[in-house]
């Protein structure tokens, strides 16, 4: 496959030809058409024709390897361009004059354009500028590759998963809110037990694998309470109520396990009832089961 050529690029604006140059230039080289009818640019196209020679002669200078053209190329470059060498000639000095062209000394007294040195620099320094930043960010991307490798080598080794040993001791050491480890806590709690204990007191046939009443059962024991404590609430709870038969109605899981009744039902099982306690309604307690959690 043949390698792709590079095209270099050219700023020109699109209404150059109003520039005031430009218009001096044109009408300059209209008037040299004058007279010339013989030739093959007259007065009414040498003004057009001096536009499109300015931006051909631009576009030599462009892709010249040194950014300029030399004078004694003329000849040939009028032919190529298919106008007289004397307007081509003419052209150039008055571009010269209007300071369209410059002659540069330092390069042997070639043809060239500052505003096309200016504006290929700038490329230049533009392309420099994304390469630079293109390794910069490659350059980035290899050192958090290799801190990622090593952050793995680190973490891999028995000496790096020593603190983390050490905060699992100092976890397993503490105590909970009720006092129970915490893996004890969170021990999976035996629902058939639980509910069946439930049945004994009160006659009923609450279900064990009702999910709504397991993830209640679940949420207190997350909370730090140990499944005696769910057994001593249901007790609680019952030997608050017994001796009132409307009331006996709510020893029922929603009313248990309720966050905001669990606690209390748990400390009346364990000091029995507080002097000047108030009754709680059957209202207060007959909620949904979506404020179980």
């Amino acid at each position: 496959m043949a390698r792709k050529k590079t095209v270099a690029y050219l700023n020109h604006d699109a209404d150059s030809y109003l520039a005031d140059k430009m218009v001096a230039l044109m009408d300059h080289m209209a008037d040299w058409g004058d007279g010339q009818e013989d030739s093959v640019l007259s007065r009414s196209l040498a003004g057009a024709g001096a536009y499109g020679a300015y931006w051909m002669l631009c576009e030599k200078i462009r892709i010249s390897d040194n950014l300029g053209i030399r004078m004694d190329l003329y000849p040939s470059l009028a032919r190529s361009f298919g106008v007289p060498r004397g307007f081509l000639i003419e052209l150039v000095d008055k571009a010269l004059e209007l300071d369209l062209f410059q002659v540069d000394g330092d390069k042997s007294g070639l043809l060239v354009s500052e505003r096309i040195s200016r504006d290929y620099q700038k490329m230049q320094d533009i392309h420099d500028a994304r390469r630079r930043g293109g390794l910069k960010r490659w350059e980035n991307v290899n050192k958090v590759s290799q801190e990622e490798k090593s952050k793995e080598l680190s973490t891999s080794s028995p000496r790096a998963n020593a603190p983390k040993r050490e905060r699992e001791r100092e976890r397993d050491k503490k105590k909970s809110i009720v006092g129970q480890e915490p893996d004890a806590a969170k021990k999976k709690p035996d629902f058939e037990k639980i509910i069946g204990h439930l049945n004994s007191l009160t006659g009923a046939a609450y279900r064990a694998d009702s999910r709504a009443t397991k993830d209640a059962i679940k949420a207190r024991m997350n909370e730090g309470y140990s499944e005696q404590d769910v057994l001593d609430a249901i007790s609680g709870c019952y030997e608050q109520k017994k001796n009132d038969p409307e009331q006996l109605q709510y020893v029922r899981p929603s009313t248990i396990f309720r966050a905001s009744n669990f606690e209390n039902y748990l400390q009346f099982h364990k000091t029995g009832p507080r002097t000047g306690s108030r009754k709680v309604s059957p209202e207060e307690l007959d909620n949904d089961m979506e404020h179980l959690l």
